[in-house]
């Protein structure tokens, strides 16, 4: 399932980037994104994270697996768009209707 891209996940992102210190060249070595993919992620634009995206992202990061489409649930549930308990019908509705919107 493809992740919306938010400025809540872009934000959420860059901190961890901050925090280990990478550039992205040093995102890219890591067998990361691209530079203008991740830019776009960064600002919160684009369009969604395809899963193979968020595996290399989060490999880069060394983040576990899924970490990226865990984040993009809680932030979506924060802000109101999911409601504590639900089917993956509803989320994935839910994350339609956050690149739609």
């Amino acid at each position: 399932m493809d992740i919306p891209v938010t400025p809540d996940l872009g934000r959420a992102i860059d901190a961890e980037i901050r925090e280990q210190a990478l550039t992205q060249k040093k995102i890219a070595d890591r067998g990361g994104p691209s530079g203008p993919t991740m830019t776009k992620i960064l600002k919160g634009e684009g369009p969604p994270i395809s899963p193979s995206t968020a595996d290399k992202l989060e490999r880069a990061l060394g983040w576990p697996e899924g970490a990226i489409a865990r984040l993009a649930r809680a932030q979506a549930r924060r802000r109101g768009d999911l409601p504590d308990e639900t089917t993956q019908a509803q989320l994935d509705a839910a994350m339609a209707r956050a690149v739609v919107g």
